[in-house]
């Protein structure tokens, strides 16, 4: 056991690796952001900001996942169709605002 706990840790120490923590963390966050936010409201929403961590932390797991060595295929395909989701999310919730501000100032 303390073999494979010495080399998790020698290979945890390498640029690569430490990246695909940062894509972690960050993609984790999005999480702490919508239970705060729905904690605020007392209701379960999904703020704008939520999909904006989204898309960062995969583009950096995604990153990672294609310049890990060997790449990580089954990453790369999560995190691209992910990405792709995300982005929708947003072309959605802005729609959802722009429809909104024009009801608000023609009725």
């Amino acid at each position: 056991m303390s073999d494979w706990l010495a080399k998790f840790w020698e290979q945890s120490q390498q640029p690569i690796e430490i990246l695909g923590y940062v894509g972690q963390l960050v993609f984790f966050s999005r999480f702490v952001v919508q239970w705060i936010e729905s904690e605020k409201r007392k209701e379960s929403v999904i703020p704008e900001a939520f999909w904006w961590i989204s898309i960062a932390g995969g583009a950096i797991t995604l990153f990672y996942a294609f310049t890990h060595s060997p790449p990580l295929p089954a990453i790369i395909i999560a995190q691209a169709t992910g990405n792709v989701i995300y982005v929708r999310n947003l072309i959605l919730v802005r729609r959802l605002k722009k429809r909104l501000a024009s009801e608000l100032t023609s009725g």
